[in-house]
């Protein structure tokens, strides 16, 4: 298990900001290693989720609040290279300190809801040219990752149809968090 985040920079690509490429590239590493996992994108309709255990959180839960968030589960544990948890964290562990029962109940606009598709299925659908991560003037608003973009034009980008569970890779869109996807993938 690593427990660093400098062994997590070792064993898993990683750039600040672009969860969404991280988890692309940590799905295709863990099925290179026999790994069948399912990936998970979190957000709502408002584009603002709050999440506790963030490396980039405050406050004694690590709280803060993303646009969406990605990450990757196999077998009951939970892959999340932001999290201050350890890598990989069981499936519970990771939900009951990611999800804060007051910013994930049915009245908070905090409240998450979740995509999942087979990990395949993100490696074979996910298509970003990080267009959203530019402002008006094409900046990055974030330093963008070393690696090039994970684009392919005859997909166009794909991101926001993932997140919002509109693209046909996606097999459930819920409340709950798959805490063991299997069930809902392959029911």
């Amino acid at each position: 298990m690593v427990e660093n985040r400098d062994d997590r920079q070792t064993e898993y690509p990683y750039a600040a900001c672009y969860c969404e490429e991280n988890i692309w590239h940590l799905a295709l590493r863990r099925r290179h290693m026999g790994g069948d996992g399912a990936v998970v994108l979190v957000s709502n309709a408002d584009r603002r989720v709050a999440l506790g255990a963030q490396r980039t959180g405050r406050g004694e839960l690590r709280l803060t609040v993303w646009d969406y968030h990605v990450v990757y589960v196999e077998a009951g544990e939970v892959y999340d290279l932001d999290t201050t948890l350890p890598l990989p964290a069981p499936a519970q562990v990771y939900v009951d300190a990611t999800f804060p029962t007051a910013f994930s109940g049915p009245e908070s606009p905090y409240r998450p809801g979740f995509s999942v598709l087979t990990a395949a299925r993100y490696l074979e659908a996910f298509s970003s040219d990080r267009a959203h991560m530019r402002d008006a003037a094409g900046r990055y608003l974030a330093p963008p990752p070393p690696w090039p973009p994970i684009y392919r034009p005859e997909l166009g980008n794909t991101l926001f149809a993932l997140v919002d569970g509109a693209h046909e890779a996606v097999c459930y869109t819920g409340s709950r968090f798959p805490l063991e996807p299997d069930d809902l993938l392959h029911p």
